[in-house]
């Protein structure tokens, strides 16, 4: 048996689209049914918070790693400041 990993409201929006579905878009009702369904959807964008790719925390941490290990060197040798050049730089 799998288990359902959708919030409620997921579920909520799942049941809204199906009951949509079945409606003529004629109907009074579908009108209604699709104001629903668009404070669902503005509800869902709200709270759900946005994924963090793992390649980007990867990144990242090396990044904090290269910093880490340049720092190390630079404080048992001298060398010059020109060691931060090869970290990667944000690009935004």
């Amino acid at each position: 048996m799998k288990r359902d990993k959708r919030t409620p409201l997921e579920k909520a929006i799942d049941e809204a689209l199906e009951e949509l579905y079945g409606l003529n878009p004629y109907n009074e009702n579908y009108a209604k049914a699709v104001a629903n369904l668009e404070k669902l959807g503005k509800l869902y964008s709200v709270t759900s918070r946005p994924k963090v790719d793992p390649n980007t925390l990867i990144t990242a941490g090396c990044n904090l790693l290269g910093i880490g290990a340049i720092l190390s060197y630079e404080h048992l040798h001298v060398i010059a400041s020109k060691a931060l050049q090869f970290v990667i730089k944000p690009r935004l």
